[in-house]
């Protein structure tokens, strides 16, 4: 298993929570203002220390962060 990055949005989305990202992740915006969570093995590691640091107001990226999903602790961004 090898590690990746993991980012959190440091503001709170439109939705009122933080989001957590992989690093690479085409939907991790640019303009939003990062932290690095750090280096995980795996999502649900990465979520586990993102609530640690944001509270449990954090919810893990559908698209990158696919491992972690469950019904509580994943976004699926609506369709337009």
């Amino acid at each position: 298993m090898q590690a990746a990055y993991y980012y959190v949005t440091q503001r709170s989305e439109q939705m009122d929570f933080h989001l957590l990202h992989r690093r690479g992740c085409h939907k991790m915006s640019v303009k939003d203002n990062l932290a690095f969570i750090g280096t995980c093995y795996a999502p649900l590691q990465a979520l586990t220390v993102a609530k640690i640091r944001f509270g449990h107001r954090v919810k893990a990226c559908y698209f990158c962060c696919q491992e972690s999903q469950d019904r509580t602790n994943s976004f699926t961004p609506p369709h337009p």
